[in-house]
């Protein structure tokens, strides 16, 4: 079966039935202030089923300090509109999206970062939200 021979139902009944995982979503908002104050918010929670598989750990090593590169990427369907900046909580796991990839209409892929849930520690984004690369997160892996 070619590529071009997969549809979204066998995404959903093959490897989300048989490897998803129960994880819930929180949809990034950013807003401004007249100030041009930039607030980073997140919404309600919403339960989704998506596949996320680690990888193994490798680290950048710059001047700004020490970067883990994308460490796990999640499979998701395409009706979950995940975005960019977006916190995944995996059990004890919190994740923002790096980026995502519409896989030919089939199921969205995205790259992952651990992410700590405190105000202070907040990692921005560069980046539209139509990117399709990666973007870095802006400091330093904490571990």
């Amino acid at each position: 079966m070619g590529l071009g021979q997969i549809t979204k139902e066998h995404f959903e009944n093959i490897p989300l039935k048989t490897m998803g995982t129960d994880v819930t979503l929180y949809r990034v908002r950013y807003s401004e202030d007249f100030r041009g104050t930039k607030t980073t918010t997140f919404g309600t929670a919403i339960s989704i089923k998506a596949v996320i598989q680690q990888r193994s750990q490798t680290f950048i090593e710059t001047e700004a300090g020490r970067f883990q590169e994308s460490p796990a990427f999640m499979m998701s369907k395409i009706g979950d509109r995940i975005k960019k900046g977006d916190k995944i909580k995996d059990g004890d796991k919190t994740w923002r999206v790096l980026n995502t990839i519409n896989r030919h209409g089939i199921f969205v892929y995205s790259d992952l970062y651990l992410y700590e849930d405190k105000e202070e520690d907040e990692i921005s984004l560069t980046g539209s939200d139509d990117d399709e690369g990666g973007v870095a997160p802006s400091g330093p892996v904490r571990e």
